[in-house]
């Protein structure tokens, strides 16, 4: 592999960027100061036709980009470089044919957000698959029923390391957005190297047998934008990623992006995003989004971690303290936030996907919901707010090639049945009142 383009830490160069690390000379201390919300000058729209489009450009002086078919999404760049953006996508969006009409926002992964760093393992001593996150959702147990062979779950992030050991060989390069070239590689010396490589390392951890995808949105500093997002959700569906994973989040609410999870939904794709670092009742964007499984962090204790969001939007919970995974050169590193619980469910979506050909997106949620284990007992001031409680790896392989709708108990009626994302009693209809909307039925 061709690395000459990329700044990238030789084994002499360890101990420096350990000492990078820890005295805080590589890792800037949060975002920073006075960053853009979007990026300057540029538009995304979306409306009825090519008319419409040819006299907005006219009238607002604006230069047509790019095109996501796939969404009728438009990136626009103004022509005018002191324009207020906010107030002209406001003013476009009430004009008649225009859909809508929005500032190109501008996205963070979630441990830049939170502030957090990688503590680097130089001793090696860490045991990758046996580890206590490993152990307390019961992947070495699930992988005796599903490894996730033959699914691909695509990474949209900052890149991974293709080279390391533990991923040579199961991780791909889907496309680099930000370097705009096919080698979506991990990139060393800013805020969020590594972080990529890490979020594939514990997809891999939970799914051994999936392949993995990396599709780069987030710079070294952990800095992306909203069209990109949207572009790279796009390209792994049409990849055929039968999984997503968004370990990144942003203030606002993006549509293309929101369109983009859609399109992913209706091709039968899984979406899990990281519900965000901020410590606040409030899950953060994407992962707020109704289609996506929304997954807050855990400690080793089941204790909601201090940094993860909760609230009712959260599905299910998973750990992300103190995680062990792979980082850069060959180096593995401990690692705490909602971007590395988010990967664990992500590979059970593998696992479940395996287990149930044909499985949708609806089934593999409530699977993963129904089999969930609760830790409101151990979270008695957030209950209800972390969803369906410690996902369980295991139970969910099993239940997904078994779920049966049908007639339980032999009495000619059917008492079991999938609604709404779960596995439910009913009495006294027939199978075709009940079962018409199942998803598996397996008389």
């Amino acid at each position: 592999m061709n690395r000459k383009t990329h700044t990238y830490v030789t084994t002499q160069q360890r101990l420096a960027l350990c000492a990078a690390i820890m005295f805080g000379t590589l890792w800037s201390p949060g975002p920073v100061s006075g960053a853009d919300e979007f990026v300057p000058q540029q538009l995304v729209w979306r409306g009825d036709s090519q008319v419409t489009l040819d006299s907005i450009s006219n009238e607002y002086n604006l230069t047509w980009v790019e095109y996501i078919p796939a969404l009728g999404a438009h990136l626009l760049i103004s022509n005018e470089t002191s324009v207020d953006l906010k107030q002209l996508a406001a003013e476009i969006s009430f004009r008649q044919g225009v859909e809508y009409c929005e500032p190109n926002f501008i996205l963070n992964s979630p441990e830049a957000v939170q502030q957090s760093q990688p503590f680097v393992d130089m001793v090696g001593a860490g045991a990758f698959e046996t580890q206590d996150a490993s152990v307390s959702v019961s992947l070495e147990r699930a992988h005796q029923s599903s490894t996730g062979d033959a699914i691909s779950v695509g990474v949209i992030d900052g890149g991974i390391n293709f080279d390391h050991p533990l991923l040579a060989g199961v991780a791909l390069s889907g496309f680099d957005f930000i370097d705009n070239d096919t080698l979506a590689f991990d990139e060393a010396g800013g805020l969020n190297s590594g972080h990529g490589t890490f979020v594939a390392g514990i997809t891999h951890l939970a799914a051994p047998g999936a392949m993995i995808i990396g599709y780069r949105v987030l710079d070294i500093d952990g800095s992306g934008n909203g069209f990109n997002i949207a572009r790279a959700i796009v390209l792994a569906v049409d990849d055929g990623c039968q999984v997503i994973n968004l370990s990144l989040v942003m203030e606002g609410w993006q549509t293309s992006i929101a369109d983009a999870i859609n399109y992913a939904t209706l091709n039968n794709v899984t979406v899990v995003a990281a519900a965000g670092n901020n410590g606040a009742g409030q899950v953060r964007f994407p992962a707020n989004h109704q289609q996506t499984i929304a997954v807050a962090a855990l400690d080793s204790l089941l204790i909601k971690a201090d940094f993860s969001n909760f609230g009712g939007q959260i599905r299910v919970s998973a750990p992300g303290t103190e995680i062990y995974g792979p980082y850069l050169d060959t180096l593995y590193a401990f690692w705490s936030g909602t971007s590395f619980a988010a990967p664990f469910v992500s590979g059970q979506a593998a696992l479940i996907y395996e287990s149930q050909p044909g499985a949708d997106p609806e089934f593999v949620l409530g699977i993963i919901r129904e089999t969930a284990i609760s830790v409101d007992p151990q979270n008695p001031a957030f209950e209800n707010q972390l969803g369906s409680g410690l996902v369980d790896a295991e139970a969910s392989v099993l239940l997904a090639p078994n779920l049966v709708c049908g007639d339980a108990n032999f009495d000619s009626k059917v008492n079991i049945s999938w609604q709404n994302n779960k596995i439910v009693k009913t009495e006294g209809k027939t199978e075709q009142e009940t079962c018409q909307n199942c998803r598996i039925n397996l008389w």
